[in-house]
């Protein structure tokens, strides 16, 4: 680092010339050290000019709030045996001939499954009881001879409800 050493002599007294009353003048050296630059100057930061508008204060980024997960879909239960032989001794008998929903759990009964188990396998085949109904119109008007009201008793005497009972022998009735 360069210093330079920079005299400055200073006369005490104002007016510079000498007075017979005035204290001698006196030289005064001062040795005053500078230092070169050896960096580019720094600049300052300044504060922008205020503007006669309000400034607004940013606003909190909202932060949304997690959605909860869903709760998975329970895993069906693997079907005991009992079940599976329901199931197909069910679609079995519907391949065969007609039943009607409570027909078809008590022929299961009879073949010794439970009720539960009968219950099970009649509400796990794919089965229109309407149409089931009326299959078994047809059974019924191909062995006697049924007016469209005594039908309609005869299927609803056999498990079905009078919904089925009505569209079963309705249909059978008009062929």
């Amino acid at each position: 680092m360069a210093a330079a050493l920079v005299a400055v002599s200073v006369l005490a007294g104002c007016s510079g010339a000498a007075s017979p009353t005035a204290a001698p003048v006196v030289p005064v050296v001062a040795a005053v050290a500078t230092q070169a630059p050896t960096a580019a100057p720094v600049s300052v930061a300044t504060q922008a000019p205020a503007t006669s508008e309000p400034t607004l204060a940013p606003k909190p980024a909202v932060t949304p709030k997690p959605k909860p997960t869903p709760k998975p879909a329970p895993t069906p239960k693997p079907l005991t045996a009992a079940q599976e032989n329901a199931i197909q001794t069910a679609a079995d008998y519907l391949d065969t001939m007609a039943f009607s929903r409570k027909g078809l759990i008590g022929q299961l009964k009879y073949e010794g499954y439970s009720k539960s188990v009968a219950t099970f396998a009649v509400d796990h085949v794919d089965v229109n009881w309407k149409e089931q109904a009326y299959l078994m119109g047809l059974e019924y008007l191909d062995s006697s001879s049924f007016s469209l009201k005594s039908l309609i008793g005869q299927l609803v005497y056999e498990g079905f409800s009078k919904a089925q009972a009505k569209y079963g022998a309705t249909k059978a009735y008009g062929e």
